[in-house]
């Protein structure tokens, strides 16, 4: 009977610990593994931020419904924690997206760990199922087992995979979804976003994920200068380097693909796109034109696409519209240069015409004020000026005029003109 009771006693200290442990600098979870503890309950950690905006959508929705208060009446303990300022917690439960619903057992074990937002019966359901045994692991192994060939269903058994430290399987998950994606329509844009930055935060914890992704870039380099046709090999490859931290590779692999012979127009315009910034500013003028048989048609092509997409539902108003504009006209006025320096006037006036006609501000003036100071063209600089002064606002012309200035100093090597 003793030994007995030096085992409870024992156990009920331990219990003591492990609540002051797990609920250091939070009475409030502490409290609630202790109720928990005396009523048999389980507890439900909501970690929040005050700028989430699921957090809130949950506060008013789903905490709020009478199906899951009537659960918490008989079944649960609900904590709600900001994890900004409960910092130490929210870093020992390794909370790092918002919502984050913790299932916890009386005695602080974690259950399950569901992330993002959840109405009321999606909620309950899978609670229930955690502590029935089928967690958020098991759950999106479960659906993606009855659709294995859907990347969205594997790319969220990785995400599950991951919380739960199982990196190596995430991995495997990934490329999965890497390797098969483009067979599935409407993946392509998620495929070379979201899950790169998935593999790429995978990284930080598990090496081999960038090993991973060298292999694949390398593969897809080595197709290509093989003489592989495949729009999806240049993107994966220059994609690739970018994230890789190796942009200047890719400016290699247009040499070098030069160098084979002459390359297909779909591959020039997908090469083009990606590469018209770098490749102009780093004065590959040569490489620049080469990707393109008609210079100005591929500027009004991207003119029109970006305008496009800065009015799409995506694209909201300020920001998003300015990066947009801005990305087109500085791609234009990279072209713009590389014609001047071919002494092709024609098509580089024609040009000037072109991004003139679709946003003739003091900024674009500027850009192409800077592009022709670059390979030190006068007579541009001189016909710019001319074109800004009859066009722009008086109160406007000062950007142009600064910009004029600066062309000229560094043609008279007084200073040096940077984007």
């Amino acid at each position: 009977m003793l030994r007995v009771l030096l085992v409870v006693v024992a156990v009920v200290a331990l219990t003591a610990v492990l609540f002051q442990v797990l609920a250091r600098e939070s009475p409030a979870l502490s409290d609630a593994l202790a109720r928990a503890s005396r009523e048999q309950r389980v507890v439900l950690v909501d970690y929040f931020t005050t700028w989430c905006a699921p957090c809130k959508r949950m506060d008013e929705t789903t905490w709020k419904d009478p199906r899951v208060q009537a659960w918490l009446d008989t079944r649960g303990v609900l904590v709600r924690l900001d994890a900004e300022r409960e910092t130490e917690l929210a870093t020992r439960h390794g909370i790092d997206a918002y919502p984050t619903v913790l299932v916890l057992r009386a005695d602080g074990t974690v259950v399950d760990r569901l992330v993002g937002f959840r109405d009321a019966k999606t909620l309950l359901a899978d609670v229930e199922a955690a502590l029935d045994g089928r967690d958020s692991v098991t759950r999106a192994k479960e659906a993606s087992a009855d659709k294995p060939n859907d990347p969205m269903r594997r790319g969220r058994y990785a995400d599950e995979l991951v919380r739960a430290g199982r990196h190596a399987e995430a991995l495997a998950e990934y490329l999965w979804c890497f390797d098969h994606g483009n067979e599935t329509p409407g993946y392509y844009g998620v495929r070379l976003s979201f899950l790169l930055s998935s593999i790429e935060e995978l990284a930080e914890e598990y090496p081999p994920a960038l090993d991973a992704l060298r292999e694949r870039r390398d593969a897809a380099e080595a197709r290509l200068l093989a003489g592989a046709d495949s729009d999806a090999d240049v993107a994966d490859a220059l994609e690739l380097n970018d994230r890789l931290g190796e942009p200047g590779r890719s400016l290699e692999l247009v040499d070098r693909l030069l160098a084979n012979g002459p390359l297909s127009a779909a591959l020039k315009f997908q090469m083009l796109s990606r590469l018209v910034e770098p490749l102009g500013l780093a004065g590959r003028y040569r490489q620049l034109l080469a990707l393109t048989d008609a210079p100005v048609a591929f500027v009004d092509y991207q003119l029109r696409t970006h305008a496009f997409l800065a009015k799409g539902p995506e694209a909201h108003e300020g920001r998003v519209n300015e990066r947009l504009q801005r990305e087109s006209v500085v791609a234009a006025t990279l072209v713009y240069e590389a014609l001047l320096d071919a002494g092709r006037e024609a098509e580089a006036r024609e040009l000037v015409d072109t991004v003139l006609d679709r946003d003739a501000s003091a900024a674009t003036f500027a850009l192409l004020v800077a592009s022709a100071a670059r390979v030190h063209s006068q007579t541009e600089l001189d016909r710019l000026e001319q074109r800004a002064r009859a066009t722009l606002p008086a109160e406007t012309i000062g950007e142009v005029e600064r910009a004029l200035r600066r062309g000229r100093d560094a043609q008279a090597g007084v200073g040096d003109d940077r984007r």
